[in-house]
C-alpha cells in the first residue's frame, strides 16, 4: 500500500534546503523575509492588552510551544544586542463570539530592532497569527531580522469529520485532533454522531439510546469540554445527527413504542402517520441542539433508498420537516448532496455537503451554498489510500464567477470508522466479511484504535488544510513537499500522533509494524 513513497526522492533534497519562511503552512496570502536571523532573548516574552480571557489562554499556549524547543536562548537583556524580547498581540475586536463570519485575518511585522507586533481582526486572527509566528521560529532565531505577513484563509469553512456514529473516538483522541487542526488552521470539526452502530451522546430525554453502550458515548459534561477546548483554539464544533437513514444507532426508541422504521433491518426511519417518529425525532434534535452553540446543525439524509414503507415522496415529507424543524431551532440545516439531488428535499436555506456524484460546482451554480468533501479527495478512510497529492486541490474548480465562490462556504476532510466495525457496516445481517480492523472496535484496544485513526488522519490533513485556508495552483510539487513535511515534523515535536516522514501507515500498520492487537 503506497502513501508517501512517490515523494521520497525528491522529499529530502527539497526540504534541507528550504528556508524557513518558505515552510509556512497553510501558505500565508502575502509574507515577505528578508535579513539575517534574529534571535530570541532568555527573556522572551508574549504581552497583550487584551482583555480576552481565550486569547490569555492561547498566549500562554503558544509561549510554552516556542519556548520546548530544545535551543539555547541568547544571553540575558543586558548581554545582547537586537534581539526579540516580547512579541506584542494586538486585536481589532476582543469579541470572542465563533461563528461563520468569525474573521481569522492576521498581521505580523518584524523590525530589524527586534521590534515584533502580531494584529489579528479577532482574538481568533491574533491566535492565527502567533501560530504562524511560532513556525518562524526554529534553534531560538527568527529567520529573518524583516518579516511582514498580512494573511486570511480563502473559505471560512474547513473542516474534518470524525465518524463515532460507527467506532467512539476517545475523549483524549478528540483533543489531540484539536490541538493539530488549529495547529494548521482548520475550524470545524465536524462530528457525526449517530449510525449504525450507536447515538454516540447522552440523551436525558431518551437515556435508553445510550444505556448498553458500556460508556462508548460522550456524557454532556463531555460535550461541554470538548467545545470549550475547541473554542480555545478558535475551533466550532458542528453536531450530525444523521436521518433519516444511517439510524439503526436509534434502534433503541423503537423498542419503547417511540419510533418507527420502514424495514425490518432499522437502517431507515419510517414518518408514520400518527407522527410519533417525528415527535420523537424533534425532542431528540432540540435537546442536541441545545448542547451545541454551533449555528450550524447536521442532518444527514444521505444514502436514503425506497424500502419498506418508505416511498421516496415519504422521505422527502420527512426530510423537510426536520429541515423546517431545524430553522426553528434557530439553526441553520447542512445535508449531504442527496437531499438537493435525488429526494429533491433541500431548499435554498440548507447547505448541500457534496461527497459521491457532485460537486459543490454542481450546487453553488444553482444559487446554493456548498461544502466539498468529494470522496476522492477527501475520505481518508477509503481502499486504496487517497495520495497527498490528491488532497492539495482547488476545490473551485470550474468556478468562473464571484456569485459562485461566494457560495462555496469550504471544504471538509472526513474518517468514517467502517473498518473497526465488528461487522460490515456495524450491520449484522450483511453477510460481508469483517472489516480489517474489527478488533479495534472495543474500548480496551483505544490506544491502537487512536494511533490507526490519527496516522491516517495525520498528515495529509495537512494538505487539504492548506487546500481550504489559500490553494496556491503556481506551488510547485517541491515547493508543496517541502511545506507538507516540515509541517509533520513540527505535528511531531508536538506530540501530535502522525504518520513519520518517509514512513507508509495504513489501518492495520505504522512503517510496517502492526499495531499491539
Amino acid at each position: 500500500m503506497v502513501l508517501f513513497k512517490p515523494f521520497l526522492a525528491v522529499l529530502f533534497a527539497t526540504f534541507s534546503c528550504k528556508a524557513v519562511s518558505e515552510t509556512v503552512w497553510p501558505v500565508p496570502r502575502s509574507l515577505t523575509c528578508e535579513g539575517s536571523p534574529i534571535r530570541l532573548s532568555s527573556d522572551f516574552d508574549i504581552e497583550s492588552s487584551s482583555e480576552s480571557s481565550l486569547l490569555a489562554t492561547a498566549i500562554d499556549r503558544y509561549k510554552t510551544l516556542i519556548k520546548k524547543q530544545e535551543i539555547s536562548l541568547s544571553e540575558p537583556r543586558s548581554q545582547e544586542r537586537n534581539s526579540i524580547e516580547v512579541v506584542k498581540v494586538t486585536t481589532a475586536s476582543d469579541d470572542e463570539s465563533l461563528n461563520g463570519d468569525t474573521s481569522y485575518e492576521y498581521w505580523i511585522n518584524v523590525t530589524a530592532d527586534g521590534q515584533v507586533s502580531i494584529k489579528g481582526a479577532s482574538v481568533y486572527g491574533a491566535m492565527y497569527g502567533m501560530e504562524t509566528f511560532s513556525q518562524l521560529v526554529v534553534n531560538g532565531s527568527v529567520e529573518c531580522s524583516t518579516v511582514e505577513i498580512h494573511d486570511f484563509p480563502t473559505y471560512r469553512h474547513r473542516g474534518l469529520m470524525i465518524d463515532t456514529g460507527r467506532r467512539f473516538f476517545p475523549v483524549p483522541l478528540v483533543f489531540s485532533l484539536l490541538d493539530a487542526m488549529s495547529y494548521v488552521k482548520m475550524n470545524v470539526l465536524h462530528m457525526h454522531l449517530s449510525d449504525f452502530c450507536r447515538f454516540s451522546v447522552e440523551s436525558v430525554l431518551y437515556p435508553e439510546l445510550t444505556a448498553g453502550l458500556k460508556g462508548q458515548y460522550y456524557t454532556q459534561a463531555n460535550i461541554s469540554s470538548i467545545i470549550e477546548y475547541a473554542r480555545e483554539r478558535g475551533i466550532r464544533v458542528m453536531p450530525e445527527i444523521d436521518l433519516p437513514g444511517h439510524s439503526k444507532g436509534l434502534e433503541p426508541l423503537s423498542s419503547h413504542g417511540l419510533l418507527e422504521y420502514c424495514n425490518s433491518y432499522h437502517t431507515e426511519i419510517y414518518d408514520d402517520a400518527r407522527n410519533t417518529s417525528l415527535y420523537t425525532l424533534q425532542n431528540l434534535l432540540a435537546e442536541i441542539a441545545a448542547l451545541f452553540p454551533e449555528p450550524l446543525y447536521h442532518i444527514g439524509c444521505d444514502e436514503t433508498a425506497v424500502i419498506g414503507n418508505c416511498s421516496l415522496q415519504a422521505t422527502q415529507n420527512l426530510e423537510k420537516k426536520l429541515f423546517n424543524f431545524t430553522s426553528h431551532l434557530m439553526k441553520t440545516p447542512v445535508a449531504f448532496e442527496e437531499a438537493f439531488f435525488e429526494t429533491k428535499s433541500a431548499d435554498r436555506s440548507v447547505i448541500i455537503q457534496t461527497w459521491e456524484h457532485y460537486t459543490a460546482f454542481d450546487v453553488v451554480k444553482q444559487g446554493v451554498y456548498a461544502i466539498e468533501n468529494n470522496k476522492h479527495n477527501f475520505y481518508l478512510s477509503v481502499e486504496p489510500l487517497i495520495d497527498v497529492k490528491d488532497v492539495w486541490t482547488d476545490i473551485a474548480v470550474n468556478m468562473s464567477s464571484d456569485q459562485e465562490r461566494s457560495l462555496l462556504l469550504g471544504g471538509e476532510i472526513s474518517y468514517w470508522t467502517d473498518n473497526y466495525c465488528p461487522v460490515s457496516q456495524c450491520q449484522p445481517h450483511l453477510t460481508r466479511p469483517k472489516p480489517e480492523a474489527w478488533w479495534m472496535y472495543d474500548t480496551q484496544h483505544d490506544d491502537a484504535f487512536s494511533q490507526s485513526v490519527s496516522n491516517m488522519i495525520w498528515p495529509r490533513s495537512i494538505a487539504g488544510a492548506g487546500s481550504f485556508w489559500n490553494y496556491v495552483s503556481s506551488l510547485s510539487s517541491d515547493d508543496f513537499l517541502a511545506r507538507y513535511h516540515a509541517q509533520n515534523e513540527r505535528l511531531t515535536e508536538r506530540h501530535v500522533i502522525t504518520c513519520p516522514t518517509a514512513c507508509v501507515c495504513d489501518v492495520l500498520t505504522k512503517c510496517g509494524k502492526p499495531y499491539s492487537q
